[in-house]
């Protein structure tokens, strides 16, 4: 019976899944920047909140992910004076297609392979931290620059499905972030930072919903 179950979970029909996921992304070689306005030799490391939507038909997955990293785990004291100190950090937009291939599809563990290749928004964002209150026609405390460009990471993963349709699962990606050079400055002086090719690395844990059609 258990081989006829193992069997059967092999010829699915057509599924969409939606999977909330929360991810750490590193990057190794992009460092922020230090009092002196120099980059450190540290990684950057930030938390993704994504979303992953997807067709699979058999063993072949198609879909979109997206994932925003709002909240930085790495910052870097910055630039400012000791009564103004700022700080910098970094936020990221990620939007790409995405490919998934299962296979291992036995009973209720799946392993995939696959990857993403798409957009990415870079945010340098850089903030006042003083406790001091200051009057509000000095600037805002906190400014971004923008810049864009893509990135592309090779993925493998593993899931356990349970409850028929419920799935937990773990990704491991890495690949890279290219950002061309072209965003300016702002008055102030204040810029983006990432211009070039960047190894880059996530491990997310993802909770899905699955739906047969």
């Amino acid at each position: 019976m258990a081989l006829r179950e193992a069997r059967a979970d092999t010829k699915r029909g057509p599924e969409l899944s939606a999977a909330l996921e929360v991810a750490s992304l590193v990057l190794p070689t992009a460092g922020l920047l230090d009092a002196n306005k120099a980059v450190t030799t540290g990684a950057d490391v930030a938390m993704p909140v994504g979303f992953h939507f997807l067709y699979r038909q058999g063993r072949l997955a198609l879909g979109v992910t997206a994932s925003l990293a709002l909240f930085a785990l790495t910052n870097s004291a910055y630039s400012g004076t000791p009564e103004l100190p700022r700080t910098h950090e970094r936020g990221y937009f990620q939007l790409a297609p995405e490919l998934r291939v299962f296979v291992h599809d036995s009973g209720p563990f799946e392993v995939s392979v696959g990857g993403k290749a798409g957009l990415v928004m870079v945010a340098d964002r850089y903030a006042n931290v003083s406790s001091l209150r200051v009057p509000s026609n000095y600037g805002v405390k906190t400014v971004s620059v923008r810049s864009e460009g893509v990135v592309a990471m090779a993925a493998v993963g593993g899931a356990w499905r349970f409850g028929r349709i419920f799935s937990l699962g773990l990704d491991l990606r890495a690949g890279a972030l290219a950002v061309p050079v072209g965003a300016a400055c702002l008055p102030g002086g204040d810029c983006p930072t990432m211009n070039g090719l960047y190894p880059a690395f996530e491990l997310g844990v993802a909770f899905a919903v699955i739906r047969g059609l």
